[in-house]
């Protein structure tokens, strides 16, 4: 597993001082996200400390660029799970990326704001994110994919579907492998990223994986992980994504009963 999580019972996280089912909802959300391996991407964990609920990873400055990205889209995904819990729990999440005057290896902490009660949205994508079953077939992938990227533009990044054959040239060289086992029919490839290059962009680059992630499952089809921050940044071609973007990870998108269940990351 490339993701592990350690919730300790986020105790007095209400501003009540009333015991909170935050604890249990937490443990719920970050389990599931811990399930999904991420390719490339160290251990990431979370702690309470101060009223707030903190996403660590080890701090090693000696590690490549592209595994510490990959480690931080990895956090990213729980990050998005840690306020989905908080959202549920009944409280607005409060969100700080890379906060100054921790130790290293904080990269977010997420408090308990004001009382609220859960947006439709954040609804939704906490109850796809916790049942833990295999989507039932929904829309056709193409209609999809509108509500995909919208998703992922909420979270501050981008999503650009693979169509042409420049990009198919560019599977080829991935260890994904070929692009007609890759996207076979009925499914669709395409390539999540970030506005610039800072390990923030890194964040909201998971962030906005894992909503995808949400999205697709509460649309009825299945999405998965072919290449992470590290396959992506060996290919000289990345640096055509545009000026200021950055490629992050290589999804495909498939109607489920194609893909046997649940989508699966390949080995």
């Amino acid at each position: 597993m490339t993701a592990e999580h350690f919730a300790r019972r986020p105790a007095g996280l209400s501003p009540s001082g009333r015991a909170s089912p935050l604890a249990a909802v937490l443990d719920a959300c970050l389990t599931e996200v811990a399930a999904r391996p991420f390719p490339g991407a160290r251990r990431w964990w979370v702690v309470t400390r101060g009223g707030g609920i903190e996403l660590r990873t080890a701090w090693a400055p000696h590690l490549p660029a592209p595994v510490l990205r990959a480690t931080r889209v990895a956090a990213g995904s729980a990050l998005l799970a840690v306020r989905l819990a908080v959202g549920a729990s009944g409280f607005r999440p409060v969100t700080a990326l890379l906060p100054s005057g921790r130790v290293r290896g904080v990269l977010a902490i997420v408090r308990c704001g004001t009382p609220s009660r859960p947006t439709r949205d954040e609804r939704v994508l906490f109850e796809t994110l916790v049942r833990a079953r295999v989507p039932e077939p929904g829309v056709p992938v193409a209609l999809a994919m509108p509500q995909l990227r919208s998703a992922v533009e909420a979270e501050g990044a981008w999503l650009r579907t693979v169509v042409d054959s420049a990009d198919g040239e560019r599977l080829r060289r991935l260890p994904a492998g070929d692009p007609a086992d890759i996207a076979p029919p009925g499914s669709l490839v395409a390539i999540l990223g970030s506005h610039g290059e800072l390990p923030a962009a890194d964040l909201m680059a998971g962030q906005a994986l894992q909503r995808l992630f949400c999205t697709a499952s509460a649309l009825g089809v299945s999405a998965g992980v072919l290449a992470g921050p590290q396959e992506l940044g060996a290919d000289p071609q990345a640096a055509d994504a545009g000026i200021g973007l950055t490629e992050q990870v290589l999804v495909r998108v498939r109607p489920p009963d194609e893909a046997g269940g649940a989508e699966q990351e390949p080995a």
